[in-house]
């Protein structure tokens, strides 16, 4: 019944389900809209994105853009799927001071063995009128092991953002209290079966199918907790910034 299942088909399966609350990440694609809202209000002319993944498409902009994605080379056999325009690393950008007007560093710092020197290349690389924007997890599981390093509060990436010469205009904070609370559930039922789906441990698999039945039920269940209320850096998922030069 199982056996010609695995990870990668499981999540193809599924993925159309992200914008329901049958989707075990319901909460944190909706964090990822309005990052993604975000990005086409404040982003504008030349445009970096570090760390860009598959791109970003035209229609995440608001206006015309010139988008150039940069991405690094693990060299591990591919942590990811990914299709950079340009292969570099976020430490030393390989692009002349000043000649960008929108950096964009989106869930990438955590991937970064020294991320303040990342955050000094993209104001190093950003116009005096440019606007940098970062995205960090916070509580969320780990992803894109083994490069996955650590995590911030709002408070930290602010911290991060003035040492390296910036500051901090625009604030989003994604899930908050139920949501968080629902997403981790959510995660980590769906993480347990794929686990045991991949050691070929069927019984253990149907012991806990179960608790799958539940995530559309949490997730509403947490979607109503949270109804009127605003997002706290108590319990936050993640946190976005839009930041200037200083």
């Amino acid at each position: 019944m199982f056996g010609c299942l695995s990870q990668e088909k499981i999540r193809s399966a599924v993925s159309f389900l992200q914008r329901t609350p049958l989707h075990p990440q319901w909460h944190a694609f909706d964090y990822a809209q309005d990052r993604l809202a975000t990005v086409r209000r404040e982003v504008f002319g030349r445009v970096l994105d570090v760390g860009c993944g598959k791109k970003l498409k035209a229609e995440s902009f608001a206006v015309p853009v010139d988008y150039i994605g940069l991405d690094y080379d693990w060299g591990d056999g591919g942590l990811y799927d990914y299709s950079p325009h340009v292969l570099g690393d976020a430490h030393t950008l390989p692009f002349a001071s000043e000649s960008m007007d929108s950096v964009l560093l989106l869930e990438v710092l955590e991937h970064l063995k020294s991320p303040e020197l990342a955050i000094k290349e993209a104001f190093r690389v950003l116009k005096p009128t440019g606007v940098l924007l970062i995205s960090v997890p916070f509580l969320y599981p780990l992803h894109d092991e083994p490069h996955d390093y650590r995590r911030w509060t709002m408070y930290g990436l602010e911290l991060l953002v003035q040492q390296a010469g910036g500051e901090v205009e625009v604030r989003l904070l994604g899930g908050g209290g139920g949501k968080t609370v629902a997403l981790m559930y959510s995660v980590a039922a769906c993480k347990a079966v794929l686990m045991a789906t991949s050691r070929k441990n069927y019984l253990r698999t149907l012991l806990l199918m179960p608790f799958l039945c539940l995530i559309p039920i949490v997730n509403i269940a947490s979607f109503l907790f949270s109804l009127g209320g605003s997002v706290s850096p108590f319990m936050a998922v993640g946190a976005t910034c839009v930041c200037k030069k200083v």
